[in-house]
């Protein structure tokens, strides 16, 4: 995949690799494979039915970009917007890194989580914005902190729980 200016559909049984390209709209369909190799920068919305899989979904667009579709798991991303929000309309899993440079997620009852067990717990990366709706993060079975970036409206009320024995 090259670099690109328009929307891209990855459809039932194409699989396509993006390394370091940047693009408007994705929609990958049921049973579409999109292997992410580096990092794929959005401008717009992402739909998603099918499969990401490796490096790191970019969203940095000028205005509300949304995530929708069923249920994704996937495995890094930045949030680095200087306006607008991410509008997370489905359940969304992210399984190594959600990094927060600027701007706001707002999934309302839609769970966000980050990691998948006490042995992958997640790593969220926090410089400016907040989570406006449900979080779920996981604990290792060892002495850990665990920072919540939430807020609600425009006031980030975050917070550390810290467990100091497993």
């Amino acid at each position: 995949m090259s670099h690109l200016n328009s929307d891209v559909c990855i459809s039932t049984n194409n699989f396509t690799t993006a390394n370091n390209v940047v693009i408007n709209d994705l929609n990958v369909s049921m049973d579409g494979i999109l292997n992410v190799s580096n990092n794929l920068t959005l401008k717009g919305d992402l739909t998603n039915s099918g499969s990401i899989s490796g490096g790191v979904l970019v969203f940095d667009g000028d205005s509300d970009q949304k995530i929708e579709g069923a249920s994704s798991t996937i495995e890094s991303i930045t949030i680095d917007k200087s306006f607008g929000d991410i509008v997370i309309n489905s359940p969304l899993t992210i399984t190594n890194c959600l990094k927060m440079v600027d701007g706001n997620i707002l999934n309302g009852s839609n769970l966000l989580t980050v990691g998948t067990s006490s042995s992958n717990d997640g790593i969220i990366q926090h410089v400016s914005g907040m989570i406006s709706g449900s979080l779920r993060r996981f604990f290792p079975n060892t002495a850990s902190s665990k920072f919540f970036p939430v807020g609600n409206g425009s006031v980030i009320r975050d917070f550390t729980v810290d467990f100091a024995d497993s």
